[in-house]
């Protein structure tokens, strides 16, 4: 199909409609995947590692689709909000590390009514309003974490998530 007539910003539109279906898919595939072992059988260390390899991804990126496959079979709201595509890719990542049963319908909402790159200032808020002080601290301790990696220049980079209250 020539689409050379079509105005460029319907065309891109179009294309990232497409890979939003094919994002889907394709989380729902690679977390079925893990579970299936084929990877194992292969000679690869996980899953996430034959998926980073075939795909030419890096590891962390099939580790995020695989962490996003498995939540979404618990958030069947989400799920469906992501698989009818009123809310994208990043957003169900962004939900997900928040998510539960019983949140997920309003969080779901509060997505679909924000652009993605606000969605996590809306999630704080939200958490703010909503969430006890132990839940809170329970949820940002488990997120802590320290990351590096080599650049391309051979620098070294580095990345940390702390709680509000330890990044003072």
């Amino acid at each position: 199909m020539d689409t050379s007539a079509i105005p460029l910003g319907d065309r891109i539109v179009l294309l990232g409609r497409t890979i939003g279906r094919d994002q889907y898919q394709l989380i729902k595939l690679v977390v079925d995947f893990e579970f299936s072992e084929e990877w194992y059988a292969d000679g690869s260390r996980t899953a996430a590692h034959w998926i980073a390899d075939k795909l030419d991804v890096t590891v962390s990126t099939a580790r995020e689709w695989i962490r996003v496959g498995r939540d979404l079979r618990d958030l069947p709201v989400i799920d469906e909000a992501f698989a009818t595509e009123r809310i994208s890719y990043s957003k169900v990542r962004t939900l997900t590390r928040l998510a539960t049963v019983a949140n997920e319908a309003e969080l779901c909402g509060l997505a679909e009514g924000v652009p993605a790159g606000l969605l996590g200032r809306s999630l704080a808020a939200w958490s703010q309003k909503n969430d006890t002080d132990l839940i809170r601290d329970a949820r940002q301790q488990s997120e802590r974490r320290l990351t590096w990696s080599v650049e391309p220049d051979g620098m070294v980079g580095i990345s940390c998530r702390l709680p509000p209250s330890e990044a003072g």
